[in-house]
């Protein structure tokens, strides 16, 4: 598990999450809330279906 990994915040913009992802190269990234909780994960394939990538 990835000590401090690269999270978003919840009501990011999907092309945000696409960058990301790029900028990284990696294929999903957690969704936190306001206090930093995990509250979702989007994936490439999340991307992939909405027709983003």
């Amino acid at each position: 598990m990835t000590k401090n990994p690269m999270t978003l915040k919840k009501g990011c913009l999907a092309v945000e999450a696409l960058r990301i992802l790029q900028e990284y190269k990696i294929d999903e990234i957690p969704i936190v809330d306001e206090k930093g909780r995990a509250i979702g994960l989007v994936d490439v394939q999340d991307l992939l279906k909405a027709g983003l990538v």
